[in-house]
């Protein structure tokens, strides 16, 4: 069996948090969005970073009331940069 990617199980994430949690009907509402700190050439890259882009900053990030939950997105092989444990 082919291994998701880290793309696929965040998007699986997202979609089941947001779906479970953060509708208008919800009570309490959390918030769930992604970090898009991938980019396709160096001059995509070198405008994120002029706009406040961050190195190892996480996937995910998750707010609930009166605090933040930051979410790393791995697949079962994967490891964490330095940055990212940083």
């Amino acid at each position: 069996m082919k291994e998701k990617t880290e793309a696929k199980i965040q998007q699986e994430i997202f979609y089941w948090f947001n779906n479970e949690y953060c509708l208008k009907f919800h009570n309490p509402r959390f918030c769930i969005f992604s970090v898009p700190n991938d980019s396709s050439s160096k001059e995509e890259t070198m405008r994120k970073k002029a706009t406040g882009l961050l190195s190892g900053v996480s996937d995910l990030i998750v707010l609930f009331p009166n605090r933040a939950i930051f979410c790393e997105v791995k697949t079962p092989t994967g490891t964490q940069s330095e940055t990212q444990k940083d």
